[in-house]
């Protein structure tokens, strides 16, 4: 199922949107040289705390599958 890139900058707080978000987040925190406030920016302009927070929840989702 495609994920949009208005639901990935949107505040669509779904699960399904959420989950995608903070997948996002985390790839680009690895993946790139952005920092937390650029990947905020590039999603909706959000915090970096959010930032912060939706990589730490991604991490867990990682870790719980394995």
């Amino acid at each position: 199922a495609g994920v949009s890139v208005d639901m990935l900058r949107g505040g669509d707080r779904t699960k399904r949107a959420c989950r995608h978000r903070h997948e996002v987040m985390l790839r680009l925190k690895e993946e790139t040289d952005l920092s937390l406030p650029a990947i905020g920016r590039l999603l909706g302009g959000r915090d970096h705390t959010t930032i912060m927070n939706g990589i730490e929840r991604a991490k867990a989702k990682r870790e719980a599958a394995q």
